[in-house]
């Protein structure tokens, strides 16, 4: 049987004595509160280090985890010397990606360089400004809300033996319970997981950041992929998620298999165009931030690739077997008290001949032969750029 894990307040409050952390640029001694103490907890243990793993010096590592302890903890005072900006770029960049709590704007310390004179050699150091403000009003409660509410979400999760349905049901149950926010608000947090599982709306960052937050609790290694602004033909930057699966790396990207109230399909509908799927599989195929292309696993195995996994595929178009196995999801879908159906096409000229209105109507006909519903009226909607097909039921 899979074990969960579970991240309680309870536990952790069971600390009666006060940590002790020395911020080495500052040369002094903190003591950390029980709040505290339980806040930098919680955050290490639903920390992925993928990114970490890639640091190469005893200095980089020292750096990334008190810059860890300084933002979990809201530490305004903290400065550290001796690093220059490309170090301190590179590292609160890697930290930002494998903690799902530390938001960071433009996914950077805020930061200004001043110079000690009072030494033979000159010291560079950094001045930091924690910029928790910009996303959390509280980041004690948040934190802990966020962390309650994703104990509550996984302890829900029948006990699955195949890691494929844990990743599945954490993916199907953002999907139909978080509303892509596009409200321009910088004062309002939309990127933290706290928005997506408390508020129920967040942008794409909290959709992801949320997303690894369960997989950790629910036992999946799990971090943040990005590109950024300067990257895309629409001036947006984007965040998703890798995650580990039987043994092997996929990319989810929970944000774009959302579809908002309103947007034309059901409540309970999910598309799966990008979940379990490798880099040609993205919204924006293959395009990876320059800063940690490098760092991304190879997605190697194909045994669990959504499409691949539920027959959902087709490299030619015959209407019965495209028919029958799109039917068949949508009937195990059903008993999930879900609906919708995405069939994906290797070929072009494939998917244009099964979507042509002719020959369409008749594919729709086989579906609802096997579906379950009993109807023939359905929804549909394309992703040419996938070559995905998506259907659902009226």
């Amino acid at each position: 049987m899979y074990k969960k894990r579970k991240i309680t307040a309870f536990i952790l409050l069971a600390t009666v004595f006060l940590s002790i952390f020395t911020i080495t640029g500052c040369e002094k001694e903190k003591k950390l509160t029980e709040e505290q103490q339980q806040l930098l907890d919680m955050g290490n243990a639903c920390s992925s280090e993928h990114y970490k793993g890639f640091l190469e010096t005893d200095e980089e590592l020292h750096l990334y985890d008190e810059l860890k302890v300084a933002v979990l903890l809201h530490d305004t005072e903290y400065v550290i010397k001796h690093y220059d900006a490309e170090t301190v770029n590179k590292v609160a960049l890697y930290l930002s990606l494998d903690c799902p709590f530390i938001i960071l704007s433009d996914n950077m310390l805020t930061y200004k360089m001043t110079h000690d004179y009072d030494s033979k050699i000159i010291d560079y150091f950094t001045e930091f400004e924690i910029p928790f403000s910009m996303e959390y009003e509280n980041p004690y409660s948040e934190i802990i809300a966020s962390i309650e509410k994703a104990n509550e979400i996984v302890s829900k999760m029948p006990e699955y033996e195949d890691e494929y349905y844990i990743a599945k049901y954490l993916h199907d149950y953002l999907a139909t319970n978080v509303s892509y926010s596009a409200d321009p608000d910088t004062t309002v947090h939309h990127c933290t997981p706290y928005a997506a599982l408390i508020n129920g709306a967040g942008k794409c960052e909290s959709y992801s950041r949320a997303y690894s937050l369960l997989c950790s609790i629910a036992g999946l290694e799990c971090f943040q992929v990005m590109y950024e602004q300067s990257q895309s033909d629409n001036n947006e930057g984007h965040m998703w998620n890798m995650v580990k699966v039987n043994g092997n790396y996929y990319h989810v990207d929970v944000t774009h298999d959302s579809f908002s109230e309103g947007s034309g399909y059901p409540k309970n509908y999910i598309a799966y165009d990008y979940f379990l799927t490798d880099i040609n599989g993205l919204s924006a195929p293959g395009l990876i931030s320059d800063e940690i292309a490098h760092l991304i696993p190879l997605c190697e195995s194909t045994d669990d690739m959504f499409f691949i996994k539920n027959n959902l595929i087709f490299d030619s178009y015959n209407r019965n077997t495209v028919g029958k196995a799109a039917g068949a999801f949508l009937k195990s879908q059903k008993e999930e008290g879900l609906c919708g159906v995405c069939i994906k096409f290797t070929d072009e000229d494939m998917y244009d001949k099964a979507i042509k209105k002719s020959e369409f109507q008749k594919l729709l006909y086989v579906i609802s032969q096997n579906d379950g519903y009993g109807t023939s009226t359905y929804n549909y909607a394309e992703n040419k750029k996938q070559l995905i097909i998506r259907i659902h039921p009226k």
